[in-house]
């Protein structure tokens, strides 16, 4: 990926990573095209986002939402892909630790079918996060434990971005005019590209 698209793809996860339950320690979000006779239409779009949570010792899963202006920085991402491997995705996988690993993939297959979309057992794996994949969780816990990254148990239930100082709070490319929602696949730990942004919304620890 191109270091263009790259920002566009961090600013769309640092709007999560601004919207998340401040116990969280992992956020997954898909977001899928949808299309009909194999064909893709990139005006429609589902996604499906989970917060994987501890609190009082115990893991649990939680559903939210980022703000609306996601969809800016996909379509501002897509521009900037043009002539990329990632050029015609059509469901990005997304995984956001809470000591700062990012993982993402860009799968090029068919795009899920418009009709039933949202029920599609495809989404499954986001619905079942918590249940399919608590061992690696369990190994995350241990791996913020030892970090001193675990969430505070005295920290509010949610973070909003317009508490946050202007300088870090997540905006919107000001020219976008729309709002929408074999693989490739990159990945970057807490100490690469995303530290900049991650650093800057949510305070490096450690």
């Amino acid at each position: 990926m191109n270091p263009a698209a790259q920002t566009h793809l961090d600013a769309y996860a640092a709007k999560y990573v601004a919207s998340a339950p401040s116990h969280w320690i992992r956020l997954v979000v898909w977001t899928g095209y949808l299309g009909e006779d194999g064909e893709t239409d990139r005006s429609v779009s589902t996604s499906a986002e989970i917060a994987v949570v501890y609190d009082n010792g115990l893991l649990g899963q939680e559903y939210f939402r980022s703000d609306p202006t996601t969809g800016y920085d996909l379509d501002a991402m897509n521009e900037a892909l043009v002539g990329e491997p990632e050029e015609n995705w059509t469901l990005l996988q997304l995984e956001i630790d809470r000591d700062g690993t990012v993982r993402t993939d860009f799968d090029t297959g068919p795009a899920r079918d418009l009709e039933d979309s949202a029920t599609n057992p495809y989404w499954d794996d986001v619905h079942d996060y918590l249940s399919r994949n608590r061992p690696s969780l369990e190994q995350l816990v241990d791996r913020l434990r030892a970090k001193g990254q675990l969430p505070d148990p005295d920290a509010v239930s949610e973070i909003d971005p317009m508490t946050l100082p202007p300088s870090q709070r997540p905006k919107a490319p000001a020219s976008r005019d729309q709002d929408r929602p074999g693989s490739q696949t990159s990945s970057a730990s807490a100490d690469q590209a995303p530290q900049g942004w991650f650093g800057r919304l949510f305070g490096r620890r450690g």
